[in-house]
């Protein structure tokens, strides 16, 4: 927070970023006079969706729930880039939660979040306006209430509901992918109870997702035009930019990510740190010990579904934080598995020389 302190006490001014918006690349294309980022995008059209402009009418091709949460924060902060922080904050409490339903000891708990919070990509996305913070924080929330579930089969529906605040976030292809996977680990795991009591409950999705788009449905009510809206976006999104695949993987392992626009071809990463290949690998190593438990196999199978995923589409680095949280507590996982097998192996050779001993004393 206090290395960064200028970036959160700076006051916001919506006129001034109002102008550049309407003369910037996202409104005029080619014939642009200024060139802002993803993050002052964000920012404004925030700032406009939370004073009741239509979703539909300004930068469409996203949802609206994340960027109205940035414009909510600038209402309640004067600043664009406070609520980052505060979300950063919060997923720390999520995943450590999260990390108490597998490790049960606390201390290795917090070993992963500490781990989380020395990464840089983390870090930096605490600093700016973006929608990959908040969600993280529904995906870490969706999936907290389905590890719950799993004992408590009513929490179901809250899982469901975050699902669904994931899908009014960004695009839908990852809400459904997080759906995939939920449907996958219940056909591992042979519960048909818990099959239906998850499916019943599926329609809770909705409701964060239809209410992020009320202004679009109370100014035109058919909601045939609404779906025809989603189609559009499918395939706005499906028509997009073909980049080589793989490319987050480049940029996972080395730091230098291959673009798909007019421009250099490769772009470091300025956040990237040897710790990125580092928790990937081991994170997706520990499949060898995590599939004995449910919980952590779960954790396993949307980091590893995620990254197959975003290896296939155009991919920013940003949109590693979706996995990277995950990726550290698995790491953590194996690391402590790892050490519990060697004292238990060391342990276990003592008893049998001490075992051996005895019998050789007893024979003389």
């Amino acid at each position: 927070f206090f290395s960064n302190i200028d970036a959160y006490l700076t006051t916001y001014n919506p006129d001034v970023w109002s102008d550049l918006f309407s003369k910037s690349q996202f409104i005029l294309g080619g014939k642009a006079e200024y060139t802002i980022s993803d993050y002052d995008m964000y920012a404004i059209v925030g700032y406009k969706l939370i004073h009741g402009e239509n979703p539909i009418s300004v930068n469409p091709d996203t949802p609206p729930l994340g960027k109205l949460l940035i414009g909510l924060g600038i209402i309640i902060f004067k600043n664009q880039n406070v609520l980052s922080f505060i979300l950063g904050v919060t997923n720390l409490i999520v995943l450590f939660s999260i990390a108490k339903l597998i490790f049960i000891n606390k201390t290795w708990a917090l070993l992963s979040m500490f781990l989380l919070s020395l990464n840089s990509e983390f870090s930096h996305l605490m600093t700016n306006s973006n929608i990959d913070m908040p969600q993280l924080f529904f995906i870490s929330l969706s999936l907290l209430f389905f590890l719950k579930a799993q004992d408590k089969p009513r929490l179901y529906a809250l899982a469901s509901f975050f699902l669904g605040c994931v899908m009014a976030t960004k695009f839908y292809t990852n809400s459904l992918l997080l759906l995939f996977v939920y449907f996958l680990f219940l056909l591992t795991k042979g519960s048909f109870s818990h099959f239906v009591s998850f499916t019943r409950v599926l329609p809770a999705a909705l409701i964060p997702f239809i209410l992020s788009y009320s202004v679009t449905l109370l100014a035109n009510p058919n909601i045939l035009d609404f779906f025809r809206l989603q189609r559009w976006l499918a395939g706005w999104w499906g028509g997009n930019a073909r980049p080589p695949l793989g490319g987050i993987l480049l940029i996972v392992l080395t730091g230098w990510w291959r673009t798909w626009w007019t421009g250099p071809e490769f772009i470091k990463v300025e956040e990237w740190s040897i710790s990125w290949p580092l928790i990937t690998i081991f994170g997706l190593l520990s499949i060898f010990i995590a599939k004995k438990n449910q919980k952590v196999f779960l954790i396993w199978l949307w980091s590893s579904a995620y990254l197959i995923f975003i290896s296939m589409a155009p991919s920013f680095p940003r949109y590693l934080l979706a996995v990277f949280p995950f990726f550290s507590l698995l790491t953590v996982f194996l690391v402590q598995q790892l050490i519990y097998r060697f004292y238990d192996k060391i342990s276990l050779n003592h008893a049998r020389t001490s075992t051996s001993r005895r019998t050789r004393f007893t024979a003389n």
